[in-house]
């Protein structure tokens, strides 16, 4: 199984399964996987 490994600002990390094929990242609540981004410096939907 892949993982995704997510090293926020602050240094804390965050490690995901990626169980599906395609995988939605981004600020918006409705992504698999949601930054959290205050700054507004990822877009709503990031990357799939």
């Amino acid at each position: 199984m892949a993982r995704l490994r997510i090293i926020g600002g602050d240094g804390l990390e965050q490690v995901v399964d990626v169980r599906e094929q395609r995988l939605q990242i981004g600020r918006g609540r409705d992504n698999d996987v949601v930054l959290p981004d205050p700054e507004k410096g990822v877009s709503r939907t990031h990357a799939e």
